[in-house]
């Protein structure tokens, strides 16, 4: 399982979003989509006459209603933008608004941190440009134009955290943009980086469960019923209660330690 897999399978359990699933759920009488349930989801989800559209709605109004989700500087840019006339006539829109002198020190910030690899790039062009004339002026020989030509690997920034982006042209050699995209990325994020194994994949699941506020108790219910060849003997009496508080610890062990692996892999100021 990959790191995507992974964060897309604990991703609903996201303190932000809890609370927008429960308000919905109690709505429209969902249920919580665990084992217990799942036949009568289907049921539910099967229902042409139920209405999606509106839920599709809901969750998008609760969604856009808490701008603290997001990122402090996507909310500046947000601002900007709540209004469709922002986008297709930015001139009237700066006359009816209300623009003070802050805001226009946060948009300008914003744009120079965007704009500061394009300038980066152009200084870099032209100094390899003169590079390139000075020495074949001086030697007559040349020399090999520059990686960066044919493709870029550069670290910006996207609301206050650092990205590594690799560009490619159809002269660009595959294998140079990995090799550098690779070197960058071990540059800016460090070579140890936390990896997902398989059995943090398997545990994804389980760690969504638990944040969510089920009980280790339920957890282990519920992997005991999707690893029936763990226990083949029969599930009362004393050898099955043996296997099941073992199942308990192990799961209490086990997502302890995961959890301190997604916070690794995402970063401790994360919510989750």
């Amino acid at each position: 399982m990959t790191e995507r897999e992974v964060l897309s399978a604990i991703f609903p359990a996201h303190a932000d979003l809890q609370p927008i699933l429960k308000r919905l759920r109690e709505k429209y009488g969902f249920p919580e989509f665990g084992l217990a349930d799942i036949d009568f989801a289907r049921v539910l989800l099967s229902k042409k006459d139920f209405p999606w559209e509106d839920i599709k709605r809901e969750i998008r109004n609760e969604v856009e209603a808490h701008p603290e989700n997001f990122p402090d500087q996507m909310q500046d840019a947000r601002r900007f933008i709540q209004n469709q006339t922002a986008l297709e006539d930015p001139e009237k829109y700066v006359q009816t608004v209300g623009i003070t002198p802050q805001d226009i020190q946060t948009a300008s910030a914003s744009v120079l941190r965007l704009m500061k690899p394009i300038d980066e790039a152009f200084t870099r062009y032209v100094d390899d440009i003169c590079k390139l004339l000075f020495v074949y002026l001086t030697t007559g020989e040349t020399e090999d134009i520059p990686l960066d030509w044919l493709g870029a690997v550069y670290t910006s920034s996207v609301m206050g955290e650092p990205i590594v982006v690799a560009m490619a042209s159809r002269l660009s050699n595959p294998d140079e943009i990995i090799e550098r995209f690779t070197a960058e990325i071990h540059k800016v994020f460090g070579r140890n980086r936390p990896k997902v194994t398989p059995g943090f994949g398997n545990m994804a699941k389980y760690l969504r469960r638990r944040f969510e506020g089920v009980g280790l108790h339920k957890l282990a219910d519920e992997y005991i019923k999707l690893n029936p060849k763990e226990y083949t003997g029969p599930r009362t009496g004393p050898a099955f209660r043996d296997y099941r508080r073992k199942v308990i610890e192990q799961l209490k062990k086990s997502l302890k330690r995961y959890e301190k692996k997604l916070l690794e892999l995402i970063g401790d100021n994360s919510k989750t």
